[in-house]
């Protein structure tokens, strides 16, 4: 009643400051300032009004439940994100500023507009510290409501001009892998970092992450196409295969992973040190026969046969790997040239004469074989026992 006295002669926010100082002392504060910000908000000022207000309340205590109060007012009247990061920023001085910032959200929520108060607000923590704890909590809240993905896109926009996105990243994927489309979320978080640099250990970081739930091939082919427009392909598939094969399915993985890389080019190179990796874990040869599969419907699948051949030569097991090359190879053409190369590649390491006949075995049931024979026992008689090698190849074609 007194402040409806005052208002019509002006200066009312000085009377009201006056007027909650005396009230202050004799208690039940809280309830005389929302109806006092009740009386101002038909007036006008009411953003000024309220954070004077609070500073107020703030040296006697209870200081988030008014700022709960007075944002209940405000919001039904409008300019309700104003008032609440003009409010945050009066709290964050004081501590506990991330509570406020969470339950003051919930309050906004309920009224739409809540991405840009979120945003806003992560703004005005970002520059105080502890920002992740605070984003993370908003998108707890955000997520239960839908749109979080765009949200938690914003949010992470605005954190990594600042440092500290990647584990940012890897705290928000946390909490979305429980609700689901956590796929979707993270290609949309590796483009925004992406721009910034240091996008291949954030993508490896993520998949860590979205491995333990499942679908993580999907998730690594996603990436690879994002990464790949950048650069540095190479490298991010040679990590992100490191991490799959730990959990299995790795050679799908990898087939998978070619085909997004051998549209940009550089598909041999790609290929071949994936086949490294593998060959640590095993089933190397089903992989390069696989892989062979893939090249060969883009070209130049005779050099990269032959660079694959050296990868495994080193391993063991190389003859089998030649032989079901060469059955690859020989539905394509060009068999008898891809044979000698082959042939040239196992001398340098032994046991030729066994790799010449499993070799013109193949090739008997296709035709030409003479030939092939023929030019096989010039390649090995420059080495040695090639006596010993014709009769044996001798012995196939009398059959």
């Amino acid at each position: 009643m007194i402040s409806d006295r005052i208002s019509a002669r002006g200066n009312a926010l000085k009377a009201i400051v006056m007027i909650s100082d005396r009230i202050s002392a004799r208690g039940n504060a809280l309830a005389a300032i929302v109806m006092i910000s009740d009386r101002i908000s038909a007036r006008g000022n009411a953003i000024t009004a309220c954070v004077m207000i609070p500073d107020r309340i703030s040296s006697r205590g209870n200081d988030l439940t008014a700022c709960f109060m007075i944002s209940d007012r405000i919001s039904a009247r409008s300019n309700a994100l104003t008032a609440i990061v003009m409010i945050s920023d009066r709290i964050s001085a004081r501590g506990n500023a991330l509570t406020a910032i969470v339950m003051i959200s919930d309050r906004i929520s309920a009224r739409g507009n809540a991405l840009t108060a979120s945003v806003i607000i992560s703004d005005r923590i970002s520059a105080r510290g502890n920002a992740l704890t605070a984003c993370v909590m908003i998108s707890d809240r955000i997520s239960a409501r839908g749109n979080a993905l765009t949200a938690i896109v914003m949010i992470s926009g605005r954190m990594n001009a600042r440092g500290n996105a990647l584990i940012a990243s890897v705290i928000i994927s946390h909490r979305i892998s429980a609700r689901g489309n956590a796929l979707t979320a993270c290609v949309m978080i590796s483009d925004r970092i992406s721009a910034r640099g240091n996008a291949l250990t954030a993508s490896v970081i993520i998949t860590d992450r979205i491995s333990a739930r499942g679908n993580a091939l999907t998730a690594v082919v996603m990436k690879s196409d994002r990464i790949s427009a950048r650069g540095n392909a190479l490298t991010a598939c040679v990590m992100t295969s490191d991490r799959i094969s730990a959990r299995g399915n790795a050679l799908t993985a990898i087939y998978m992973i070619s085909d997004s890389i051998s549209a940009r080019g550089n598909a041999l190179t790609a290929i071949f040190l994936i086949s490294d990796r593998i060959s640590a874990l095993g089933n190397a040869l089903s992989a390069c026969v696989m892989i062979s599969d893939r090249i060969s419907a883009r070209g130049n699948a005779l050099k990269a046969i032959f660079l694959i051949s050296d990868r495994i030569s080193a391993r063991g097991n190389a003859l089998t790997a030649m032989v079901m090359i060469s059955d690859r190879i020989s539905a394509r053409g060009n068999a008898l040239a891809a044979i000698v190369m082959i042939s040239d590649r196992i001398s340098a390491r032994g046991n030729a004469l066994e790799a010449g006949v499993m070799i013109s075995d193949m090739i008997i049931a296709r035709g030409n074989a003479l030939k092939a024979i023929v030019m096989i026992s010039d390649r090995i008689s420059a080495r040695g026992n090639a006596l010993t090698a014709i009769v044996i190849i001798s012995d196939r074609i009398s059959a």
